[in-house]
C-alpha cells in the first residue's frame, strides 16, 4: 500500500470518527466546557455553521425518535395477528348476539301485533253485536253487549245468550207458540 492510499484511509477513518463524536456531542443535553470546545473544533473540521448544527440535531432527535418507535412496534406480528383474530371473533359474536336479539325483538313484535289485532277484532265484534241488536231488538233483547272499554280492560269469557234452560231464544219463541194453539 503507497503513502497517499494509507493516508486516504487513515483520513477516511478518522473523518468517521470525527462525525461520530460531533453527533455524540450533539444530542447531549448538558455538556462541559471541554465538550463545548470539542464540538467547536469538529464543527470547524466538518465546516458546520450553528444553523447546520441545529438542523443536524434536529435530524438525531427525528433519528432516536424513529428509532424507538422501531424497538417498540418490532416483533409485534404474532400478537398483531391474535388481536385480529379476537376482533374477528368478537365481531361474530357480537353478529350473532344482534341476529339472536333482532330474532326475539321480531317475536315481541309479532306478539304484540297479534294481541293488537285480537282486540282490534274483539271491539270490531262487539260493535256489530250492538248493531245486530239495533235491528232486531226482540230477538237479541237478552245478549248483553260491552262497551269498547270493557272489551279492551277486561276478559269476557262469554256472552249469555242462551237462556237457563241452555235453548236458544229463537227456539224458545217456537215453544211459546206451539203451546198457545
Amino acid at each position: 500500500m503507497n503513502l497517499i492510499e494509507k493516508f486516504k484511509e487513515e483520513q477516511a477513518e478518522s473523518l468517521a470518527a470525527a462525525w461520530k463524536r460531533y453527533g455524540e456531542l450533539l444530542e447531549k443535553e448538558d455538556g462541559s466546557a471541554a465538550d463545548a470546545a470539542e464540538l467547536k473544533r469538529l464543527a470547524k473540521l466538518l465546516a458546520k455553521t450553528a444553523k447546520e448544527m441545529e438542523e443536524d440535531q434536529k435530524t438525531l432527535r427525528n433519528l432516536r425518535h424513529y428509532e424507538s418507535t422501531l424497538v417498540e412496534g418490532s416483533g409485534l406480528e404474532a400478537a398483531s395477528q391474535e388481536a385480529n383474530a379476537e376482533v374477528q371473533s368478537s365481531f361474530e359474536r357480537t353478529q350473532e348476539q344482534m341476529t339472536a336479539l333482532q330474532e326475539q325483538h321480531r317475536q315481541i313484535v309479532m306478539r304484540s301485533q297479534e294481541m293488537g289485532n285480537r282486540l282490534n277484532a274483539a271491539q270490531s265484534a262487539g260493535y256489530r253485536i250492538g248493531e245486530m241488536k239495533v235491528k232486531h231488538p226482540d230477538l237479541l233483547k237478552h245478549v248483553r253487549v260491552p262497551s269498547q272499554a270493557a272489551i279492551a280492560e277486561q276478559k269476557i269469557e262469554g256472552l249469555e245468550s242462551f237462556n237457563a234452560a241452555g235453548q236458544s231464544p229463537a227456539l224458545e219463541l217456537e215453544t211459546s207458540a206451539a203451546e198457545a194453539v
